[in-house]
């Protein structure tokens, strides 16, 4: 998926939204990888129930854990990315099969969708420029790399 963002573009300030067909484009391209990839590792095609956790390790290399999220007055937070650990964390309370299914999947949409806030070394996604970003902080340095890794 290519998204335009003009050269003005201040990612604290301002946003973009990503429409429905671009959301479903780059999971048709995740799951077209997801395939190929788990084909390459496993000899077999995977089953064609998908396995969240399976395509999360396969795709992404990151672990599911499952821990007690603490939660804010009037939000429920069922899972959060922990970029840094390799982790999608999802609240141990969660035990309904379909919401966990969802918010392991929502929680690697951010990987997916957000890829330019994220960087890669030493084959692990580190998630600075997407915690500063998240926070609001304008750390220049982050910034500076966030801005080298979008194409105009």
């Amino acid at each position: 998926m290519k998204v335009r963002i003009p050269k003005n573009w201040d990612p604290l300030g301002d946003s973009f939204v990503l429409t429905k067909a671009d959301i479903e484009q780059q999971v048709s391209n995740d799951l077209g990888r997801f395939h190929s990839e788990y084909g390459q590792k496993f000899g077999v095609a995977p089953s064609e129930i998908l396995d969240v956790e399976t395509f999360v390790s396969v795709l992404w290399g990151f672990a599911v854990v499952y821990e007690e999220i603490e939660q804010v007055a009037g939000e429920e937070t069922l899972g959060t990315l922990r970029p840094e650990t390799q982790n999608v964390v999802v609240d141990s309370r969660c035990i309904h099969h379909g919401r966990l299914s969802f918010t392991i999947a929502h929680e690697v949409g951010h990987l997916s969708l957000h890829g330019p806030l994220f960087r890669r070394e030493n084959n692990k996604i580190i998630g600075e420029l997407f915690h500063a970003l998240q926070k609001g902080l304008p750390d220049s340095r982050a910034l500076r790399k966030l801005f080298l890794l979008i194409e105009y």
